[in-house]
């Protein structure tokens, strides 16, 4: 398994990085952020993760573009860049995977995989997330505090505070 083949889905005329091993009575679609695929075997608690994975399922994971050895955004920015192009992207791998329905494990910030089985229920048998939050308050105050920092600067341009 630690030689798993990068193959290339293709949607919109982009190429989608993805790599299937395992074999098993269901398939799991793995994503994660934290690493490009073809480097996932160098890191040997992950990869002991996904090989045990793949003793029992037949897995595909994937980059979604501008990431690992998927192709850059570039001129599809827009669509790409929102979470329904990402969902997308993650229907093209497994339809170049010949995957029917799937456990989407989301090992991102689990939205993706939200986002995905409330598109596309019928290819999702499971969903397992993790890192799922509510919110994220670190963003919410550092864009605050810009604000905030922003508005006593310009106060002070126009001769206030």
């Amino acid at each position: 398994m630690r030689h798993a083949e990068v193959r290339y889905a293709e949607h919109d005329g982009k190429g989608i990085a993805y790599e299937v091993f395992g074999r098993g009575p269901s398939d799991i679609l793995l994503f994660q952020s934290s690493c490009p695929i073809d480097l996932l075997w160098d890191l040997p608690q992950l990869a002991s993760f996904m090989e045990t994975l793949g003793r029992f399922a037949r897995v595909i994971v994937f980059d979604v573009l501008g990431h690992g050895a998927s192709d850059p955004i570039g001129d599809r920015r827009g669509a790409a860049a929102t979470l329904e192009g990402q969902c997308d992207d993650a229907l093209a791998v497994l339809e170049a995977a010949q995957a029917d329905r799937v456990s989407f494990v989301d090992m991102s910030l689990g939205v993706l995989g939200v986002a995905f089985a409330a598109t596309y229920p019928q290819r999702v048998r499971s969903l397992i997330v993790t890192h799922l939050r509510p919110s994220f308050p670190e963003v919410r105050s550092a864009c605050s505090a810009k604000a905030h920092g922003s508005g006593q600067a310009r106060d002070r341009e126009l001769g206030g505070r």
